[in-house]
């Protein structure tokens, strides 16, 4: 979305035609997740001028979801980063504080709770904290939950969650823990299910499709994105959004528990 562009507008025209879609079959149940790395940019990227110039924008269209998208048939959840990103004690808590707040923005809204983990590597619980954690006491999804949720239960928000542990089934692959593009060596993880270790996590979920590309490790692409380029980045990719068959093969062959 280019908020130069009309961007606002476009997006809310986009999100008119999904609401009429869900509308169109009210017997389906529809879960979504919304806006994956969107909101936890507005906790941790206050530094970059770009997403301060943003900011109002996502918050009006977050909140333009929230009130257009709230059929009975639907249940959604905020995209809510990940262990590496918001678990962080210094991101904890404005997380905490800005979920619960877009929450009470609209009321009756659909919202069930937060999505984590969204395309990303993390274990739901690690027996061995990653090499990469670092001083990050939230060394999985698990604590992470465990850790946000009473913090947003206490600002008016009692979320439950899902977690992608859709290329989880490997750990100490990553360089560092911010590194997300391709990641070489990854597996899909746990089963989709309701066996969840926790009673404030509704279902494990493979969000991210098993073989969508991060982004291309072709330098010489307009979109080239220097993180697909690093050593922990399996190349050569595609460009984002394109079928990696090769990293599909992968996720199949190191997949754990096994295919």
């Amino acid at each position: 979305m280019n908020i130069n562009n009309d961007g606002v507008n476009k997006y809310k025209a986009y999100i008119n035609a999904i609401s009429a879609a869900i509308s169109a079959y009210p017997d389906v149940r529809v879960v979504a997740v919304v806006e994956p790395d969107s909101l936890a940019n507005m906790v941790t990227n206050m530094s970059d001028n770009n997403c301060v110039v943003a900011k109002p924008a996502y918050e009006e269209c977050t909140k333009y979801v929230l009130s257009t998208i709230k059929q009975c048939n639907v249940w959604l959840y905020l995209d809510a980063g990940h262990a590496g990103w918001l678990g962080w004690p210094a991101n904890i808590d404005p997380a905490a504080t800005m979920f619960a707040n877009i929450y009470k923005s609209v009321p009756n809204n659909r919202v069930k709770g937060l999505a984590t983990n969204v395309a990303n590597y993390n274990a739901l619980s690690a027996a061995t904290p990653d090499k990469v954690v670092e001083s990050n006491p939230n060394t999985d999804e698990l604590k992470y939950i465990t850790a946000l949720a009473p913090k947003l239960a206490s600002n008016g928000f009692p979320a439950s969650f899902i977690v992608d542990q859709g290329r989880s089934g490997v750990q100490g692959i990553r360089d560092a823990w911010g590194n997300w593009c391709n990641i070489e060596g990854a597996g899909f993880g746990l089963r989709p299910g309701a066996n969840t270790l926790s009673s404030y996590i509704d279902s494990i979920v493979w969000i991210k499709p098993g073989g969508e590309c991060d982004g291309t490790s072709d330098t010489s692409a307009v979109r080239y994105d220097s993180t697909c380029g690093l050593a922990d980045a399996k190349k050569p990719a595609p460009e984002a959004g394109q079928w990696f068959q090769a990293y599909f093969e992968d996720l199949l062959t190191y997949a754990n528990p096994a295919l």
